[in-house]
């Protein structure tokens, strides 16, 4: 039997979605987060689920946005690539399934810094998320994508040259 897609988000994924929350942020209420993330989940869709976990986030994180982020950010540096891969999906600006994130359309400079620690991370996986979240700024921002991918494109000839 194959699994749905919307099954991604499941109990045990906000399950381990809280943890690694409460792992950098000590105060954070994983109980609340839970509760409010998987009431009646079961009859949820993809794209409702998503936005039930942000609607839970938004209730059970600081107010504080910059706050908030740095908590978040720490996940960059996690040992499950699952979880770096969602620092960039969950912050992608026209993620195909969830909601469009308008501020991040208008303005993605906040997310730079994260995609920046996660260009060079040695999943794939992650680096896939990392190239598609590039693509969808490209869409509203092209010069901004490619000047940054020329800079990285140069960071990596500059360290083949002193590598010689």
């Amino acid at each position: 039997m194959s699994t749905l897609f919307k099954e991604v988000f499941n109990s045990l994924s906000i399950t381990q979605m809280g943890a690694a929350i409460f792992h950098t942020w000590s105060k954070f209420d994983q109980g609340t987060f839970f509760a409010l993330a998987t009431h009646d989940l079961s009859a949820l869709e993809m794209k409702a689920r998503s936005n039930q976990i942000v609607s839970a986030l938004t209730l059970t994180l600081p107010d504080d946005f910059t706050h908030a982020a740095h908590i978040l950010q720490q996940w960059t540096r996690d040992p499950d690539k699952h979880v770096r891969r969602l620092v960039s999906e969950g912050s992608r600006p026209r993620l195909p399934w969830g909601i469009r994130l308008q501020g991040l359309v208008l303005d993605p400079s906040p997310t730079l810094a994260l995609l920046e620690s996660l260009k060079n991370d040695p999943e794939d996986y992650v680096r896939l998320s990392v190239a598609n979240h590039l693509n969808d700024i490209a869409k509203d921002h092209p010069a901004l994508v490619n000047n940054l991918v020329t800079d990285w494109l140069n960071e990596v000839a500059m360290g083949d040259e002193s590598a010689t």
